[in-house]
């Protein structure tokens, strides 16, 4: 198997967990796939990642709004530590409240 397909698995499998870019990009790495590649890969697929984030805090919150700010930055640090970049982690939880 050739990095380019075993790549694509592994972002496939990724989003399926419901991670964001920046998680997959730090798996592929690890799992020797080379810088090019895993842009070349992440670029030539077409996933929403804003729904994806959005997705992922209505899963984890059931689109209970933050009770207060130290909730809310609890949040955020979730879905950061989850790969979103912050401008999705923002829509997501905008969305939510």
């Amino acid at each position: 198997m050739n990095d380019e397909r075993y790549a694509l698995l592994v972002v496939k499998s990724q989003v399926s967990k419901g991670h964001g870019i920046n998680r997959i990009q730090q798996v592929l790495t690890q799992k020797g796939i080379t810088k090019t590649i895993c842009q070349q890969v992440l670029f030539d697929t077409e996933y929403d990642w804003f729904a994806i984030a959005k997705r992922k805090a209505f899963k984890k919150y059931h689109g209970r709004p933050a009770a207060d700010y130290k909730e809310k930055a609890k949040r955020i640090r979730y879905l950061l530590a989850q790969g979103f970049r912050y401008d999705e982690v923002q829509y997501a939880l905008s969305e939510s409240e």
